[in-house]
């Protein structure tokens, strides 16, 4: 995992959820980052099966110190929020473009909201799908 990559990205994510005046909590994000390495084959966290479908702790630690270096933060109802654009810059406008249609095909896929059950079950979907593809390979 290139650590500066992984951290350009959340912070990039979140802007653009921002931008979109979508709140984002931590299930919400991991499972967006899942769909959006998914569909644009990036590779900068490692996902895994977890109790509620596929789960970084990668993305998990990195938000971790995001918090830590006061770039982030995340609330008692684990609402996640940019406090500090500090050393980020617009670089890549072409990752930010994507972050921003991925966006809004994951909200297409969600029309019946960002409920904690709903966000586990396309996560759920998701994981199994890709898991399906790889074993045809």
């Amino acid at each position: 995992m290139n650590e500066e990559a992984s951290k350009i990205f959340i912070l990039k994510v979140l802007k653009a959820f921002n931008e979109k005046n979508i709140s984002v909590t931590k299930i919400l994000l991991q499972k967006f980052v899942y769909f959006s390495m998914l569909k644009n084959f990036y590779n900068l966290f490692r996902f895994q099966p977890y109790t509620y479908g596929p789960f970084s702790f990668d993305l998990a630690r990195q938000m971790e110190r995001l918090v830590f270096w006061d770039k982030i933060k995340i609330d008692e109802n684990n609402q996640v929020e940019v406090i500090n654009y500090d050393d980020f810059e617009e670089s890549d406008e072409e990752m930010s473009g994507k972050i921003k249609d991925d966006i809004d095909a994951f909200m297409d896929m969600l029309d019946s909201g960002l409920s904690f059950s709903t966000l586990e079950l396309i996560g759920t979907v998701m994981y199994c799908v890709d898991v399906l593809k790889k074993q045809e390979k």
